[in-house]
């Protein structure tokens, strides 16, 4: 059975932080849908993409990760986050896909033309290829009355962030009635944080909120389905995936 493959749809990734450059090999794919920029330059000047995947890194050892910059801030649009799941499932081939943003609506209201594909029909294709969609469910504490698009979807899992105690932190919006609510550690989480926005020998950074509670778990259900892999046989492998 091959490796765990991950793509993360986030402000990208600084590839010349040390963590990266040590686990350079695990880096499968990159692609950015960033204007004006050469479509394999992910470079992050935001530093969210470089603290996500330093996560994955860490927590999936064993699993490969792909690189999918849909902006270089907080502003991403839904049919670009669309692309890239259809690009993740079409081209990558990915078994998990993680997304640390969201929307109070499907479609943003600047977007005044419909796209070509919805972020809707873009999760639809990913559960009939069985991809796991992991998604934050947003910082908007009970104000936000429910989780943002797409993690209040049907099948996405939504995450909400806990402080390693098992206690919901204070931001988390009101869980959704379903099947698919998990809270994971999210609060004062260290990892990598771009060079050249963390000053001399600043390389990594506390952060918090379901945005990266959401790659923990991503991360968790890759090390289960690795370790699903290797126990079950290559027919019972076969069956599930029939």
């Amino acid at each position: 059975m091959g490796r765990v493959k991950i793509a993360v749809l986030d402000t990208g990734c600084d590839i010349s932080h040390p963590q990266f450059l040590a686990n350079v090999g695990r880096i499968k794919g990159r692609k950015t849908w960033v204007p004006m920029k050469s479509e394999t330059d992910v470079s992050d000047s935001f530093g969210h993409g470089t603290h996500v995947i330093g996560l994955l890194l860490d927590i999936a050892p064993d699993s490969d990760i792909y690189i999918a910059q849909v902006t270089e801030d907080k502003s991403v649009s839904p049919s670009v986050a669309a692309e890239a799941v259809l690009h993740a499932i079409r081209e990558w081939d990915v078994d998990i896909i993680t997304m640390s943003f969201g929307f109070a609506r499907e479609q943003q209201e600047q977007e005044t033309e419909p796209p070509e594909i919805s972020l809707t029909d873009a999760i639809l294709e990913a559960h009939r290829s069985r991809v796991l969609l992991f998604a934050a469910a947003s910082n908007t504490g009970a104000y936000g009355l429910r989780p943002s698009f797409p993690a209040r979807y049907t099948g996405v899992m939504c995450i909400y962030s806990g402080d390693g105690h098992g206690n919901s932190a204070a931001t988390n919006p009101t869980s959704r009635q379903n099947d698919y609510n998990f809270l994971t550690l999210g609060e004062a989480v260290e990892s990598a944080w771009p060079v050249q926005l963390g000053g001399p020998g600043v390389h990594k950074k506390r952060k918090s909120g379901t945005s990266f509670a959401t790659p923990i778990a991503a991360g968790l259900a890759a090390c289960l389905m690795l370790d699903t892999r290797r126990l079950l046989s290559r027919e019972d492998a076969r069956r599930l995936n029939e």
